[in-house]
């Protein structure tokens, strides 16, 4: 037997069995969802049950009781699922006519991405950063707000949105400040946004705030969470983006008691979904696996049972929401785009109230 016969027969079967897995993935039962697993080890268990941000009690200020404009967080534990682009879209629905809204917009993800598609619309090409000095919290607060203009996207346009623009070197200032927490005595850093935004300046400049954040938990991402009224997270409905929600949300609730018990989940946004008139079945399957943990997960602090997953609000894939991304704001540029985010903009501010 040939060399080369054996090598054929290999390959063949080596598709025969890649057919066979595929298949067997494609009609493998629907409810075999991922399901999030501790690990067995216990020395594994000790380093993940409690973040470094667990480490040290917060010292919550006296105003975090105060009132002050609702303060929106978008924000999830998995990349790529349309976070950037529901910020810069919320926030371009909720400035424009007929709300009319004064909108603080702040970009806490050091890639830049809101940063880029608002600046990009505006026309701006400077994209030097001023969101690291809502962390270090050293600026007053009328010369810190200075550091985010009204943005103008048009020649009448009022500016009623704000920025607080990131990029790259954003992620070596979390780390110096984050250090700086980790080493300095009574160094407490997690609350400085939240002074800049209760603070009479600030309060006077914005009516909402929306904060983008990375997707993972951060010195940024942690000062959101405490200054913030509601979350939102946006997730796609399949199988690589449902756990992510689900662990973010226990990771959250875990600390929420200590750090920021005023928070309140606004609701999941379906996003990047298959179709453009509806969910697929598919994803109503996903998303009501993923409604039921996190009424698990959040309880009290949802809007309502059943509510959590805002599938009214979709937002599909589109060809103009991406050739908008990192260069303008969709909203203000596609009219089929306009529809996506006013629906969604409206359930976020019926849900608001």
């Amino acid at each position: 037997m040939s060399a080369e016969f054996i090598a054929m027969v290999t390959a063949i079967l080596g598709l025969i069995a890649a057919i066979i897995t595929l298949w067997a993935v494609a009609n493998s039962k629907k409810n075999d969802v991922v399901t999030i697993t501790p690990p067995e080890d216990q020395e594994t268990r000790n380093l993940i049950e409690r973040t470094i941000w667990e480490r040290k009690a917060p010292k919550r200020p006296a105003i975090y009781e105060s009132s002050r404009p609702p303060i929106l967080v978008v924000a999830n534990m998995k990349g790529g699922v349309g976070k950037t682009t529901i910020t810069a879209n919320l926030g371009a629905f909720l400035s424009s006519a007929p709300q009319n809204k004064k909108v603080l917009l702040i970009d806490f993800d050091y890639q830049g991405s809101l940063s880029q598609s608002v600046l990009g619309q505006a026309g701006i090409t400077d994209v030097s950063m001023s969101a690291h000095h809502l962390l270090l919290g050293t600026k007053p607060t009328e010369d810190a707000l200075n550091f985010a203009p009204p943005m103008r996207f048009r020649d009448r346009d009022s500016g009623q949105m704000r920025l607080f623009r990131a990029t790259y070197p954003f992620s070596t200032v979390e780390n110096e400040i984050f250090v700086r927490w980790l080493t300095v005595p009574d160094h407490e850093v997690r609350y400085n946004l939240l002074r800049y935004l209760d603070s009479n300046d600030f309060k006077s400049a914005y009516e909402i705030a929306v904060v983008d954040c990375p997707p993972r938990i951060t010195t940024a991402t942690i000062n959101a969470l405490s200054a913030a009224s509601h979350l939102l997270i946006p997730t796609q409905a399949d199988g690589l983006s449902i756990p992510g929600a689900e662990y973010f949300s226990r990771q959250l609730m875990r600390m929420r008691e200590e750090a920021f018990p005023s928070l309140k989940l606004l609701g999941v946004v379906p996003s990047i979904t298959l179709a453009a008139t509806g969910l697929k079945q598919v994803e109503e399957e996903e998303l009501s696996e993923l409604d039921a943990k996190l009424r698990e997960v959040w309880p009290t602090v949802a809007r309502s049972p059943g509510e959590i997953v805002m599938r009214g609000a979709f937002v599909p894939r589109s060809q103009s929401i991406r050739d908008a991304a990192g260069k303008g704001i969709a909203y203000l540029r596609d009219a089929r785009a306009k529809q996506i985010f006013a629906r969604l903009g409206a359930e976020v501010l019926q849900r608001l109230l």
